[in-house]
């Protein structure tokens, strides 16, 4: 398959599926990624991404959080440690064991961390963002979406966006959400 036909079997099996709607909701189709994966020819070890950058992302700033959600909805698989000079602006990894993956776990959790709006999104519904524990310590994980259930609501940090992630099974969603306030006084009957 020359370079022509895989732009014509990309665009057929994937991009022509990408849906953003004028309220912001975008969906990946995951199963057309897995799709042209397949007849790529590409082993099961090799991987396909989408770039998804959300709303308010900048290059290098992690200005998002988590809230809460359900342990069984979404793995979290710390796949790099890193110590980030606030001074230099150069990194390195570090090797990480178990109490250091329960610490950065319990942060994320805690919504102490926050992760950069740049997520890539793999051809299985996997996403793979980057978490700042603190000024100093980061993470990249993975983040392993159980299908059908209600994923994660994410926060801009003033809180002044809200949205969802999540994935179907076949399609890998981002949702903006509102918050609504009511007073007290004036619930309905």
């Amino acid at each position: 398959m020359d370079l022509h036909e895989q732009k014509i079997l990309f665009e057929q099996l994937v991009t022509s599926k990408i849906v953003q709607t004028e309220y912001g909701m975008i969906v990946l189709p995951v199963k057309g990624m897995q799709e042209f994966h397949d007849k790529m020819g590409f082993a099961e070890n090799e991987l396909c991404f989408f770039s998804l950058r959300l709303p308010e992302c900048e290059d290098g700033l992690y200005n998002y959080y988590m809230g809460n959600f359900l342990a069984d909805d979404v793995k979290f698989e710390i796949i790099e440690a890193f110590y980030y000079d606030t001074k230099t602006g150069e990194s390195e990894e570090f090797a990480f064991g178990n109490v250091l993956v329960d610490s950065f776990r319990r942060s994320l959790l805690a919504a102490e961390a926050m992760f950069c709006g740049d997520i890539m999104v793999d051809n299985r519904g996997r996403a793979f963002v980057a978490f700042m524990i603190s000024d100093d310590i980061g993470v990249r994980a993975i983040l392993t979406f159980k299908p059908k259930t209600l994923g994660i609501p994410i926060f801009l940090e003033d809180s002044a966006k809200t949205a969802r992630l999540w994935f179907n099974g076949e399609e890998f969603y981002y949702s903006p959400t509102t918050f609504f306030y009511v007073d007290g006084n004036y619930l309905p009957s």
